[in-house]
């Protein structure tokens, strides 16, 4: 047999097959309890995170991760939201500062706006600070560097 590696696969390793005796390779986990963490030391105040993703694999497969690990963030997990509009964030961002302290975002890129255009991240992250008033964390350094 050929041996293969893979790398950046975001579902358990399991659902594919993974490890066997010439496959095997790095899984892609975000980083969620860290920056929990670290965003409760910035923000002390902040009591719960609500998380939000594009219904997509990556979208599930971050969910997937959080039902798994919430028992070891500092912080209880409100809602996870799984979108695929612009309008979905809107009324999302209108009622979270209700019900969460803080929004972890992730895997949003192609969400549609009003006229079915898919929106970059810098774009959604612009129009949901305009609905939300709390803080925001971003999954990666470009959510970082685009406003989150």
């Amino acid at each position: 047999m050929i041996p293969r590696s893979f790398c950046g696969v975001n579902a358990d390793a399991g659902d594919y097959g993974y490890p066997n005796r010439h496959i095997s390779g790095t899984l892609e986990r975000g980083h969620v309890r860290e920056s929990i963490a670290f965003l409760k030391q910035l923000v002390p105040q902040f009591e719960q995170v609500c998380f939000i993703a594009k219904a997509s694999p990556s979208g599930e497969a971050l969910q997937k991760q959080v039902l798994a690990e919430r028992d070891n963030y500092i912080v209880p997990v409100g809602e996870f939201y799984l979108i695929n509009s612009i309008q979905e964030l809107r009324r999302i961002g209108e009622s979270a500062d209700q019900s969460c302290g803080a929004v972890y975002m992730d895997s949003l890129e192609g969400v549609v706006d009003e006229e079915g255009r898919a929106l970059t991240n810098r774009e959604i992250i612009s129009r949901f600070s305009s609905f939300y008033p709390g803080p925001t964390i971003g999954a990666n350094r470009y959510h970082v560097e685009e406003g989150s």
